[in-house]
């Protein structure tokens, strides 16, 4: 399966993205590797993540309706946020995957939500912190920390993302900020 979405990347993404997307993957399976998830599930939702990523706002709008998901007043004024949903959409329909922690991990992956699995921070935390990836305000930070505490390195990636939009004066999408809650009550509970 791995050959068959490969080739389909290469014709659905930019280049640019392409490599992106084949960073996220090498990133996703170093902290399966390293936090015990299953590899060929990280991988597969690794390299399908940004699938979506260069369709239409009406066709990931309209993704976002035949997949039930709540669309939410943020995703209505940014629609390219729900390449996620599109993605795990083709996930599902053309590619025969029914895994829901890889669908979720595909969803998921550009906001986040409360109580993510570790599949889900591993694909949210590559997509930001692969070696492509320059841009993101405290990236070496968040770096160091997915390895030894990924629950730290999602506090620090949320907290990033969160400041980028409102210093864009953007909506925040309620599950980043439920994530980011959930995340710091979680490390509170045991103290650190």
């Amino acid at each position: 399966m791995k050959n068959k979405i490969l080739i389909e990347l290469q014709k659905r993404l930019k280049p640019s993205r392409y490599q992106h997307t084949l960073g996220v993957c090498e990133t996703a399976m170093q902290l399966a590797k390293i936090h015990g998830v299953d590899l060929e599930k990280a991988e597969l939702a690794a390299l399908l993540h940004d699938i979506a990523k260069h369709e239409s706002d009406d066709k990931m709008l309209q993704a976002a309706k035949e997949m039930h998901f709540p669309l939410e007043e943020a995703y209505l004024e940014t629609p390219n946020l729900l390449h996620g949903v599109m993605s795990a959409k083709i996930a599902k329909d053309e590619f025969g995957i029914d895994d829901e922690d890889i669908l979720n991990s595909l969803i998921y992956h550009t906001a986040g939500r409360e109580n993510m699995s570790l599949l889900e921070k591993i694909i949210y935390l590559a997509d930001i912190a692969e070696p492509g990836r320059k841009f993101f305000s405290g990236i070496e930070e968040i770096r160091h920390a997915m390895s030894n505490n990924i629950n730290r390195a999602m506090i620090l990636a949320l907290r990033s993302s969160m400041t980028y939009v409102m210093q864009q004066e953007k909506l925040l999408i309620k599950d980043t900020v439920k994530a980011y809650n959930s995340l710091i009550a979680e490390e509170l509970q045991k103290g650190t």
